[in-house]
């Protein structure tokens, strides 16, 4: 069944936009398509077809959104070119909440994506609590989340030899086989260590833990020197290379050893409510360009422009 409806949105639809579906599959994503042509909009009863028996076999929620074209000849449709909108379409805000009340979305959906944005950012208690009000199970040991929560508050305080026992202790192999997030590692814990305005201490680090990890790895030389030229600089925060020392740097590092530890426990490493926020402002950024509609203006309450 994947493959058929891969094939009609090749057949029917803009061929790039067919690489949408199997990420829809797994991550609960809405798909929006363009027809090439007016003719082909009787292909939507197959698709649609198609995209209900995924919706109750894998547990997605695909919508298709079709954006009209005016009419062409029989030659113009021959020749399987894509045609453009001849004129701004406009959608009354009436008509687009009767639309959107259409669009049913079922409220076991919904739990679900809770559920997976609680476990998958470590909110343990909250999992805990909503498993029990839902009836959701969490999928996955709650023990787990509460050891990469200890992970992720180590390396946010800044401790990075912690961490890196830490993962050692929850996931042997993953510092073995990722050795650019295990440089990565060692390489804020130099800055860690520079931050702290011990350059000796800095100086024996970098010579024990990356000098030979650029060794066997000659494509984070570029790296090691960026960090060691923090060195050179009585002020390091206060150096043009002082977004290495940006605290921000930490968590940007958590967020990526949060994604990898998920990934070793066959985990999804997003949550799907940050994606779907993304694909709803690219989805509504693309339909502007064709179609005067009331977009989305606050995304904490749903409230649409002109309400």
């Amino acid at each position: 069944y994947q493959r058929r409806v891969h094939g009609a949105l090749n057949k029917f639809f803009y061929p790039e936009l067919a690489v949408v579906l199997p990420r829809a599959l797994y991550c609960q994503s809405p798909i929006v398509c363009c027809c090439r042509h007016r003719r082909h909009r009787r292909h939507r009863r197959v698709l649609d077809f198609h995209f209900q028996f995924l919706r109750s076999n894998t547990f997605i929620h695909a919508t298709i959104i079709i954006f009209p074209y005016a009419p062409v000849d029989s030659s113009e449709e021959e020749a399987d070119t894509h045609m453009v909108p001849t004129q701004r379409r406009e959608i009354s805000l009436t008509e687009w909440q009767r639309r959107l009340d259409g669009v049913k979305i079922t409220k076991r959906h919904l739990d679900r994506m809770v559920m997976d944005y609680l476990v998958i950012e470590g909110h343990r208690d909250a999992a805990e609590r909503f498993q029990i009000e839902s009836g959701v199970s969490a999928g996955v040991d709650l023990d787990a989340i509460s050891d990469r929560v200890a992970v992720r508050d180590a390396l946010l305080e800044g401790n990075i030899g912690d961490a890196i026992s830490r993962i050692n202790e929850l996931e042997p192999e993953l510092l073995d086989k990722d050795e650019v997030l295990y440089f990565r590692l060692r390489k804020q814990q130099f800055v860690e260590i520079v931050r702290s305005g011990n350059m000796e201490s800095s100086l024996e680090f970098a010579e024990e833990e990356l000098v030979p990890l650029t060794e066997a790895h000659p494509e984070f030389l570029d790296g090691l020197e960026s960090a060691m030229a923090l060195l050179a600089f009585p002020d390091p925060e206060q150096s043009p290379l002082k977004s290495l020392m940006d605290r921000n740097q930490r968590q940007k590092l958590a967020h990526e050893v949060n994604g990898a530890l998920l990934e070793m426990q066959c985990q999804e490493k997003e949550s799907k409510i940050p994606a779907l926020m993304k694909m709803l402002l690219w989805a509504q950024n693309k339909l502007a360009e064709t179609t005067q509609y009331p977009r989305m203006v606050d995304l904490a309450s749903g409230r649409l422009e002109g309400e």
